[in-house]
C-alpha cells in the first residue's frame, strides 16, 4: 500500500507547540509528513488566500523543529488556506493526500468554525476534495471576559506557559482518528476538540453537533468618534445540550464532520424580477462565443460555459445573458446556506469538450 502524504499546518504560526505535536503524531502513525505553516499568527483568518509578495514571489523559509528531525518544514509567509493551495500545486513536493491542521491554541467549536484559520485550511483542502483533520484544543475558560473588562478572558491565556498545555493529549485522541479519516469521503473534514487536560481527565471522545454560536463572542468595549476598542466575552447562553460546547464544558472531546459551502436549492428565488429585459428575455442562455484561443481542456482550465459572478454584476458585462436561470452551469442567482458546508461542484469540462481557457 502506497504510504500517504500528509501536510500539516496551523494558524498559530510555524513556532506554535501544537503543531509539533500534530507533525510528530502523524509520522508516528506512518504517513510521509511535511509541514509548511505561517511565518507569524493567522488566527482567525478563515480560509483567506493571503501571502507577502516579495517581487511576485511568496517568501518560504526552510526551518528545523525539535522533535522533527527529517520532516521536511517551510515557515509560508502566508495564510493557512494559501498554503494549503501552495501544498496542493507542489510547491513543497509531492502533492498531499490529506491535510491536517492544528493543533490549534483554543477550541474551533459552533458555527464560529467559519472564521478559523485552522479549520478554513481544512475547507480549502476539502473544495479540492482532500480529506482533512482539524484539530484544536480548549485553553479558553473566558470565566473573566466581559465588556468592561476588555477581553481579560483572553488575556488570562498568557499567563499560562503554552509549552505546558496537555498537547499530546490532543494529539494522541488525533492520532486515534487517522484511520477514520482514510476511510472518509473525499471531502470530508474532520473537527476534533480536547479540553486542555491530562489523558485521564479526558471523559472520552464523542460526535457532536455544532453549537449555534462560538465559544467566545465579540463586544465593543469602547467607543468614541475615533476609534472602537473590541474585546472577547463569554456566550452568556448555556449552549444546547448534544452541541460540542456543551461537551467540551462537562470534559468530553468532541468530534464533528463538517463540508463546505453548498448552494440551498431549497430557498425559492424570484428570478423573473432579476432577469434582465430584452428582446431575447424569454430564450434559454445560449454558450457564449468561443475564445480564439480555446484549445482541449486540460486540469485546472476553466470552461467557457461556466460563469461565476454576481447577478449585480453581470449583466452589464455578457451581451449573451439575456436572463437568469436556476442552473449549475450558467450565470445564475445562487441561495447560500451558512450551516452547509458542503461542496459538491459538478461543474465539469467533460459538459463543455474541447472548450477551455486558462484561468
Amino acid at each position: 500500500m502506497t504510504t500517504q502524504r500528509v501536510l500539516i499546518t496551523n494558524d498559530d504560526g510555524i513556532a506554535a507547540p501544537g503543531i509539533r505535536r500534530l507533525a510528530r503524531a502523524a509520522a508516528d502513525h506512518g504517513f510521509d509528513v511535511v509541514v509548511a505553516a505561517p511565518s507569524e499568527e493567522s488566527s482567525g483568518i478563515s480560509a483567506a488566500m493571503t501571502a507577502v509578495v516579495e517581487d511576485g514571489r511568496v517568501v518560504i523559509d526552510r526551518r528545523e523543529l525539535a522533535t522533527l528531525e527529517g520532516i521536511p518544514t517551510f515557515a509560508v509567509s502566508a495564510s493557512p488556506g494559501y498554503i494549503v493551495t501552495l501544498g496542493r500545486l507542489g510547491a513543497f513536493g509531492d502533492a498531499p493526500d490529506l491535510v491536517m491542521s492544528g493543533i490549534n491554541r483554543g477550541a474551533n467549536a459552533g458555527n464560529a468554525v467559519l472564521h478559523s484559520g485552522t479549520v478554513g485550511a481544512c475547507l480549502t483542502a476539502a473544495s479540492g476534495g482532500l480529506k482533512a483533520l482539524a484539530v484544536s484544543l480548549d485553553v479558553l475558560t473566558p470565566t473573566a471576559g466581559s465588556a468592561a473588562s476588555g477581553g481579560a478572558a483572553i488575556a488570562d491565556i498568557d499567563k499560562v506557559d503554552d509549552e505546558t498545555r496537555n498537547w499530546q493529549t490532543a494529539a494522541d485522541l488525533a492520532r486515534k482518528l487517522m484511520p477514520a479519516l482514510l476511510t472518509a469521503p473525499d471531502g470530508t473534514v474532520i473537527n476534533l476538540n480536547v479540553p486542555d487536560r491530562r489523558p485521564d481527565g479526558v471523559r472520552g471522545l464523542t460526535r457532536a453537533r455544532l453549537a449555534r454560536f462560538g465559544q467566545v463572542q465579540m463586544t465593543i468595549a469602547e467607543a468614541t468618534e475615533d476609534y472602537v476598542r473590541m474585546s472577547m466575552k463569554e456566550e452568556e447562553a448555556r449552549p444546547e445540550p448534544g452541541t460540542d460546547l456543551a461537551f467540551l464544558l462537562e470534559g468530553w472531546a468532541t468530534v464533528t464532520a463538517i463540508h463546505t459551502i453548498t448552494a440551498d436549492e431549497s430557498v425559492e428565488l424570484p428570478l423573473e424580477d432579476a432577469a434582465v429585459t430584452t428582446s431575447r428575455s424569454a430564450e434559454r442562455p445560449r454558450s457564449p462565443p468561443m475564445p480564439v484561443h480555446h484549445q482541449a481542456c486540460k486540469p485546472g482550465d476553466v470552461p467557457t460555459g461556466l460563469v461565476m459572478a454576481s447577478v449585480t454584476n453581470l449583466a452589464p458585462r455578457l451581451p449573451w445573458t439575456s436572463g437568469f436561470v436556476r442552473a449549475k452551469h450558467w450565470p445564475t442567482a445562487s441561495a447560500w446556506h451558512p450551516r452547509r458546508r458542503q461542496a459538491r461542484s459538478r461543474q465539469t469540462a467533460e459538459r463543455f469538450p474541447g472548450r477551455c481557457i486558462r484561468p
